[in-house]
């Protein structure tokens, strides 16, 4: 599901936006993971910016970090 960054999409259209980045990060919390990974770096800056806007400790992290980090083990 769209986290609501879009490309310019979160800039032009925040009233749409903003409802959609909220939804997305309750979804998140509910699942109670202490971390979150994605493909895409909008969503990374999207999500990212929206947890540590609410002091969130969940990490945000693109999927390709995961796997860079499995490679440097």
């Amino acid at each position: 599901m769209c986290c609501g960054m879009g490309g310019s999409y979160s800039v032009k259209l925040p009233e749409i936006s903003g409802p959609i980045l909220k939804r997305k990060l309750h979804n998140i919390r509910e699942t109670g993971a202490p971390l979150v990974a994605m493909d895409c770096p909008g969503c990374v800056m999207q999500i990212r910016g929206g947890l540590d806007q609410d002091g969130s400790s969940i990490r945000v992290r693109h999927t390709v970090e995961l796997l860079a980090e499995q490679l440097e083990d």
